[in-house]
């Protein structure tokens, strides 16, 4: 799995309950294709950032390995 972090972004958004928050928009590639995620900010500040990140592609990759084997 070849994995590439693109710089974050902060974005805002209002929820169910109208209140509004705050988050970190991480773009990223695995194996060449660009994905997003969003990252709260409570993870964010606890340092969480890299291994969400990490976790997703994990994810993407095995989802394509096992589209390929079909």
């Amino acid at each position: 799995m070849d994995l590439e972090i693109l710089p974050l972004e902060e974005g805002t958004d209002i929820d169910q309950n109208g209140r509004f928050y705050r988050y970190k928009r991480a773009r990223f590639k695995v194996d060449g294709a660009e994905h997003t995620i969003r990252i709260s900010m409570p993870d964010f500040q606890a340092g969480r950032a890299r291994e969400i990140i990490e976790e997703e592609a994990r994810k993407i990759a095995s989802v394509r390995e096992g589209s390929k084997k079909k």
